[in-house]
């Protein structure tokens, strides 16, 4: 198993920092992520608790399910299918708290491939990626606010 632990300070406030990160329909706005939607809404607001959502990647396609909604506080997700190769993820968490003004994003994310022998090579690999990849996401989200909020 592979743990990711990103930690960015954002410059913008939590509730446009939360809403960026935690809506589906702003997804295909950032790197690497081709398209994402709604399969099933939340129970109490769409991209909340109970939220099914497909992300497709640059080769991959995501399926999450939102496990926590805590409106400019936390969003919790776990991984429930991955194409076209398997990925066992229990869990996917961005904790947001204000600082300054400004909002820090704690994101983790726990994963292993689900491959005999080469899933650890894979997860290792992979591993320091995935958290360059959400790190740029997180400041890419920052600048799209700055440029269209000047």
């Amino acid at each position: 198993m592979y743990k990711i632990e990103v930690e960015e300070v954002l410059d913008m406030p939590i509730d446009a920092a939360f809403q960026m990160l935690t809506d589906h329909g702003n997804y295909n706005l950032y790197p690497g992520i081709k398209a994402a939607q709604l399969l099933k809404s939340g129970r109490d607001e769409p991209n909340g608790v109970g939220a099914v959502r497909e992300v497709k990647l640059n080769g991959a396609t995501l399926q999450e399910e939102i496990v926590r909604f805590e409106t400019n506080k936390v969003m919790e997700y776990r991984i429930r299918d991955a194409k076209p190769l398997g990925i066992y993820h229990p869990m996917g968490r961005m904790e947001f708290s204000e600082v300054e003004g400004k909002t820090k994003v704690y994101w983790t994310s726990e994963f292993a491939m689900k491959l005999p022998l080469l899933g650890q090579l894979l997860d290792n690999y992979l591993g320091p990626r995935m958290a360059k990849a959400f790190s740029n996401l997180l400041q890419g989200v920052a600048s799209r606010y700055r440029f269209f909020n000047r």
